[in-house]
């Protein structure tokens, strides 16, 4: 018989905290709404009599894994994952250019 692992609450709030700022298309504002659902549920639950190990896996697979939330906010606001995209396009653009330095025609000497 294998030794059962003690579930810990706090870590499994964690983990999903981690795996919800993994996702790009969500903004600090959207991961605290659904941190604060997700608090909610599982209080909701436990109140009902579920262990914390059941209201915790019920109340993920009420609101959502974080892949599929980032999916859907990113169909409601699409402007900004696109902004998002633009930002990063132009911030590795710019990391590239000063990586290879300043253009040739800069450093050409000018006759006098």
């Amino acid at each position: 018989m294998e030794p059962q692992t003690r579930f810990d609450l706090n870590i499994a709030l964690q983990h999903w905290r981690e795996e919800l700022a993994a996702q790009a298309s969500l903004t600090a504002e959207d991961r605290r709404e659904l941190e604060a659902h997700l608090n909610d549920t599982v209080a909701e639950l436990r109140g009902r009599g579920l262990s914390d190990q059941e209201a915790f896996w019920l109340a993920c697979r009420r609101v959502g894994q974080p892949e599929q939330l980032a999916q859907e906010f990113a169909k409601d606001n699409p402007a900004s994952v696109w902004r998002q995209r633009v930002f990063w396009l132009a911030a590795g653009l710019l990391g590239m250019r000063l990586w290879m330095g300043p253009p040739a025609y800069f450093l050409e000497e000018v006759p006098t």
